[in-house]
């Protein structure tokens, strides 16, 4: 998900407010988080790891698989050109 401001899109955190009604179902499942900026380094992302951190503490027996911090990619394709499209497919090919 893109970083917009430090926090996640309007979209997701509608996606994520959904999970309400059955976040019971995601018990013991495990979750891989991709977060995207266009700032110049890791520490732009920190607040938004944390908050998907806080998700998952309200999931039963939730497990975090991974995450990749995609930085300097402002524009559409701009992630093309760092580490993070290598480093979410292995982590893919890892699940």
């Amino acid at each position: 998900m893109p970083i917009y401001f430090y926090s996640m899109t309007s979209q997701m955190k509608a996606t994520i407010d959904r999970t309400y009604a059955f976040y019971q179902q995601l018990a013991g499942k495990t979750f891989y988080f991709l977060i995207t900026c266009g700032a110049p380094d890791a520490s732009y992302t920190e607040t938004m790891l944390a908050v998907l951190r806080g998700f998952t503490c309200c999931v039963p027996d939730a497990k975090e698989g991974g995450y990749v911090l995609g930085v300097n990619a402002m524009e559409a394709g701009d992630i093309r050109q760092t580490d993070a499209m290598e480093k979410a497919y292995q982590m893919g090919c890892e699940v």
